[in-house]
This record gives C-alpha cells, sequence and structure tokens, in this order.
C-alpha cells in the first residue's frame, strides 16, 4: 500500500528466505512444505522499486550543517560531514541500537535491553607523526576496512575544530539530549527537519549522501572510475571492494580533487 514497492519486495525476498531455510533444515511434512512453496516462489517475479535518482550535493550538506548548528545539534552536523567526505553510508556513521543477544563485535554502549554497535567511535581516529587525522572503520554492510584522512576533509575538519580536544574514546556522534547514540528514526527525524528548512526537497534523503559524494568524486575525477570505485568501495561487478593499505593514498588524492572541485566551484563551507 502507499507506493511502498521496496519494501514489499524486501518482505518478499525474506519469505524466500525463511522457506528455503526451512526446506533444508526442517524434517518430514515440514520440509516437503517448504519446498513446495519455496519452489513456487522462486517461479514468481515481484515489482520491485526503480533506483534511486536523488542525490545531496555538497551545496546541500552545507546548507543542512548550518541549519543543524542553528537548531543545537553540531552532532548532526559533524555526521552529515563525515558521511559525504567520506562516502559513508548512515549505519556506518551513526551506529544502530540491536538486540543484546545479535551477534558481533564487544560493545559496552548500551540502553535497556539493547546494544550500540558498527558506528564510528573515537578510538578508530588517531593522529600520525606527521599530523594526519586517520579514521579506520570496518563498514557494516561488507565489513571490509576504510581507511581515510579526515586533514583530506575539509567540511569534518571544520566540524572538529569546534572541540577544544578530541575525545579518545566512546561514540562519535551522539543524541545531544541523551548523551547515547541516536536511536536511527530520531536522527532522520531531526535531519529531514534540517533539510526542509534549507530547502531540500522531501525525494532527497539521507540516504542520497553516498550518491552525491560518489557523484562529485566522478566529476572532479575527470570520470575517472577505476579512482571512485576504491574510494567508493565498490567491484565493477556486485561486491564492495575492500580497501588495501596502498589504496589510502589514492584515497586522499581523490579527497583533495574533490575539496579543490569544491572551492572551485564556489561551495566550500
Amino acid at each position: 500500500g502507499d507506493g511502498k514497492v521496496a519494501q514489499s519486495h524486501y518482505l518478499m525476498t525474506m519469505l524466500r528466505l525463511l522457506f528455503s531455510f526451512g526446506s533444508k533444515f526442517l524434517e518430514d511434512k515440514d520440509a516437503e512444505h517448504c519446498q513446495r512453496i519455496s519452489g513456487l516462489l522462486h517461479t514468481m517475479k515481484f515489482k520491485n522499486a526503480r533506483p534511486r535518482s536523488s542525490i545531496l550535493t555538497a551545496e546541500q550538506v552545507i546548507a543542512l550543517r548550518k541549519a543543524a548548528h542553528e537548531a543545537g545539534r553540531p552532532s548532526i552536523a559533524l555526521a552529515q560531514a563525515i558521511q559525504f567526505e567520506c562516502t559513508l553510508r548512515q549505519k556506518d556513521v551513526i551506529g544502530e541500537w540491536v538486540p543484546m543477544g545479535e551477534r558481533g563485535p564487544f560493545s559496552d554502549v548500551t540502553r535497556e535491553d539493547k546494544k550500540w554497535m558498527r558506528g564510528i567511535k573515537w578510538s578508530e581516529i588517531t593522529r600520525t607523526g606527521d599530523g594526519c587525522l586517520i579514521l579506520k572503520h570496518i563498514t557494516s554492510k561488507r565489513q571490509k576496512e576504510i581507511e581515510v584522512d579526515l586533514t583530506r576533509a575539509p567540511m569534518v575538519m571544520e566540524e572538529l575544530e569546534r572541540f577544544v580536544t578530541l575525545p579518545t574514546s566512546g561514540p562519535v556522534i551522539t543524541d545531544e539530549r541523551t548523551g547515547l547514540p541516536y536511536i536511527t528514526v530520531t536522527f532522520r527525524e531531526h535531519w529531514r527537519r534540517f533539510a526542509r528548512s534549507c530547502g531540500i526537497p522531501d525525494t532527497v534523503r539521507n540516504m542520497d549522501t553516498r550518491a552525491g559524494a560518489i557523484t562529485e568524486s566522478l566529476i572532479a575525477n575527470g570520470g575517472d572510475l577505476d579512482s571512485t570505485r576504491i574510494v567508493a568501495t565498490h567491484s565493477n561487478v556486485t561486491t564492495t571492494m575492500g580497501y588495501s593499505r596502498g589504496n589510502v593514498k589514492r584515497v586522499a588524492a581523490d579527497m583533495d580533487k574533490r575539496a579543490r572541485y569544491r572551492n572551485k566551484q564556489g561551495t566550500e563551507g
């Protein structure tokens, strides 16, 4: 209903997985029923949503950061800057609250029956002897390590300069009201309010940040798909490429090009 095709497609995919699981791990009649239904679902096609075409531009990122600061939410300004400059997904920046029993790395950030995982922590940001500020983080989607020099990310550095000293532990992005990482829906509600206040259309979402960053990278690189692919941790097939340590220089060069391109366009925040 209400044109929520993407969600419907996702649910049918889950249904297929459940019956496939049942056909392999259940016994007797239950397994037979699952095999029959799994076979039927395999032959059926379900409408999916069209690929998104919206992007979040550098100009919009700058405007949204300003709106967030005016509303007393510098955390959202920092999160948005990191997402755009580092080409990261929302979950990789703000993390998410999951059930205590969910598998994954140990988390000492908890609330009620949930624990916080997958977001950026201050301990993942270190300063090198030559003054670089290196972020190392394992991405949530494919568990690949990224390595980014934040000193080459002007928007991020503008936000970090607001700190007298950078913390050394805990989540980087926390809700000013609670002192804990954002509940995803709360972050998105605030983000949408700030987006509307600075004229960003409702058709553009925070999830379009990554597309905007990749688009800017391609333009700044003169269409060099290989460099942008490495920065975005994409392969040219269907999987996500992992960063090797040798790629950090290419990532840094790409970020420099993006910053120069943005300055040339007169959109530096």
